[in-house]
């Protein structure tokens, strides 16, 4: 199944959510000549497959020099970000992360360049986490724990996730199992994120007297 499917100029790359594990890709169209080839990437799944709104996988830069995508790796069993150069079309980076990715996204235009990841920390604990996106940053394509925004108190995973253009503000809408109706939608300050995270969300709501989210 398809997960994400980023374009950057006249190329559209289609993320799967599962490689075929006999010769694991990623698809990139050229929209001008409809050609398509395949980039190979390391054997692995997206966790949050399956789920109810299919979070997305995959996103460009605001630079758009790379595709960025979050995977398992099925060789270890660990958590990653792959680094798709756009130039090359080939995978130009592969960094290990802890926190088990449930959805990325990037907003098209930022200064400083960031991207935010949400999924499970190390400890278990449903989050958003900023991603380190600035060229020639010593952490860049890194997360930045320091700027984790519990959300488990909201709901155990989303299933929609976005960001406005200009990425000052994070949507993250999922499903609170519990007593009903409750917020369903979080939003978050991204700029908080970075020097006061405990108070980065900055509003709740409740779509459909709190149902399932399939999307943002």
């Amino acid at each position: 199944p398809v997960g994400s499917i980023v374009v950057v100029g006249h190329k559209a790359y289609i993320a799967p959510q599962y490689p075929d594990t006999n010769a694991p890709t990623m698809a990139v169209v050229d929209l001008q000549t409809f050609q398509a080839s395949a980039i190979p990437i390391p054997a692995g799944s997206f966790d949050a497959g399956g789920l109810t709104g299919y979070p997305p996988n995959a996103a460009a830069t605001s630079d758009g020099q790379y595709v960025v995508m979050v995977e398992t790796e099925s060789s270890d069993f660990t958590y990653h970000l792959l680094f798709i150069s756009t130039a090359t079309d080939s995978l130009a980076m592969d960094n290990a992360i802890t926190y088990d990715p449930y959805g990325i996204v990037i907003p098209p235009s930022s200064n400083p360049s960031y991207g935010y990841l949400v999924g499970y920390d190390p400890q278990f604990n449903f989050a958003a986490v900023v991603i380190d996106l600035n060229p020639g940053s010593p952490t860049f394509g890194q997360l930045l724990p320091q700027t984790e925004v519990d959300l488990s108190t909201y709901f155990p995973y989303e299933s929609g996730l976005a960001v406005n253009p200009a990425g000052g503000r994070l949507v993250v809408s999922g499903f609170h199992s519990g007593q009903s109706p409750q917020p369903n939608v979080i939003v978050i300050d991204t700029g908080q994120m970075l020097i006061n995270p405990n108070q980065a969300i900055v509003a709740t709501t409740t779509a459909a007297n709190g149902a399932q989210t399939d999307g943002l």
